[in-house]
């Protein structure tokens, strides 16, 4: 064990329990494998589908049908421009 490593386990253990839990909690999040943060974000992003459609219902439109609008938006402004 180097110097290092001495003194970060001197300082954790010298934490009150609190604050030795909030850095555990720090270290496993700061270690997580990248796997585990992708299952975590697409967790988080069909809950937050299902609550907007609890919401608002079911969306009538695609993120392809925003974008398809928003090029057709963009070449009639070119087109108006000559």
């Amino acid at each position: 064990m180097n110097t290092l490593e001495r003194e970060i386990i001197e300082k954790f253990q010298q934490l009150d329990k609190d604050a030795q839990q909030h850095v555990k909690t720090v270290i496993e999040q700061e270690t997580e494998s990248p796997t585990v943060i992708n299952d975590r974000w697409l967790a988080d992003t069909r809950a937050l589908r299902a609550e907007m459609h609890k919401k608002y219902g079911k969306l009538a439109f695609s993120a392809a049908m925003l974008v398809n609008e928003v090029r057709e938006e963009r070449l009639n402004e070119l087109m108006d421009r000559y």
